[in-house]
């Protein structure tokens, strides 16, 4: 795994909307202008898993979400920035669009982070603090809705 800047380590709790969490695993991506970024998984006391995206400053809590628009998404190729999709009554605005690479993993995470493993993403800008993300990686998309976050909200420990 490559080393990076995050004050956030794996075993770290901390409070969603007065729920508790544990990261238990990451991991690191990098896009085609070798950015790179950090997504923690989280498990939450209740059994409910989420994400917490750590790139630039910026920080977000996603989870997976079914959709009532998933047979009618478009295609990855055919997005364009600034499209607007309707995801289970919400408008968003396609604020990025990239071909994710995975460069490393560590902890517990739900799937196999294979370095070098291309995902095309579309990143997603709602109302307010309001996000989403389809990972295009699997037939149908995956999708993740969320918000934008303060870290200092989140009470990591």
């Amino acid at each position: 795994m490559n080393s990076d800047e995050t004050q956030i380590r794996i075993g770290g709790q901390g409070r969603y909307r007065h729920r508790a969490f544990t990261i238990v695993g990451r991991s690191q991506l990098q896009d085609e202008d070798a950015s790179s970024w950090n997504e923690w998984y989280l498990l939450f006391d209740e059994g409910l898993a989420g994400w917490l995206s750590d790139g630039d400053g910026t920080y977000a809590v996603t989870f997976e979400t079914e959709i009532a628009e998933l047979d009618t998404l478009p295609a990855f190729e055919s997005l364009r920035l600034d499209q607007e999709l309707k995801l289970n009554r919400r408008y968003y605005d396609v604020s990025d669009l990239y071909i994710a690479v995975y460069a490393g993993a560590d902890g517990d995470l739900p799937f196999d982070a294979e370095p070098g493993t291309e995902i095309p993403v579309a990143d997603l800008a709602g109302s307010g603090k309001f996000c989403a993300t389809i990972d295009y990686s699997e037939t149908p998309p995956i999708v993740f809705i969320g918000e934008n976050v303060d870290l200092e909200a989140l009470r990591l420990a």
